[in-house]
């Protein structure tokens, strides 16, 4: 189950599958918006968090692909899915290639591809989010054992100090005791 946490963008130049995409996503309970081109997207994208980009590979002015490229180096952490009627298995290798997490062919058949999909992509959000959480632990703890580290080492050094002067001053007294005994 798709849980009401993501957000979708929907970047196609029909705005027949910018609506039934909306609508349907709606329905699920879940948050999308809609841009008509890429260009208009990468507008959105500089304003707002998204999740998840729904994009057709082949639109007027800049491709999918492009946009793609253009998401992936500035936003990698946002999944993208591209769409096509037209696509061919080169374009579609392409995408992935680029960084696309999948391919949904137009028209879709059934909507339950799209929640499968959505399931898959929120499953590998997680899963990235939970990785950077035990990453940003491990750094933490290493800088604390560093720390420590450093504490031990001044400790002993201080304790050879210590001894070497203990030992000097046992040396002395008992010189001193020497002296008083002869």
């Amino acid at each position: 189950m798709v849980t009401k946490d993501l957000k979708v963008l929907i970047v196609d130049d029909e705005e027949t599958y910018r609506s039934f995409l909306e609508g349907y996503f709606e329905i699920e309970g879940i948050s999308s918006k809609s841009a008509e081109n890429a260009e208009a997207a990468l507008v959105m994208l500089e304003n707002e968090r998204f999740d998840i980009i729904l994009s057709d590979l082949r639109m007027g002015g800049m491709v999918g692909t492009e946009l793609l490229r253009i998401v992936k180096q500035r936003w990698p952490e946002i999944e993208m899915v591209m769409m096509s009627a037209y696509a061919s298995l080169n374009d579609a290798v392409a995408a992935v290639r680029h960084g696309a997490f999948d391919i949904l062919v137009k028209p879709f058949e059934d909507l339950d591809v799209v929640k499968k999909m959505l399931e898959r992509i929120e499953k590998k959000i997680e899963h990235d989010r939970a990785s950077k959480r035990v990453v940003a632990n491990l750094r933490s703890n290493n800088e604390k054992l560093t720390s420590l580290q450093e504490a031990i080492s001044w400790l002993q050094a201080e304790n050879t100090n210590f001894l070497t002067r203990a030992q000097f001053q046992r040396v002395e007294l008992g010189e001193i005791y020497e002296k008083i005994l002869a």
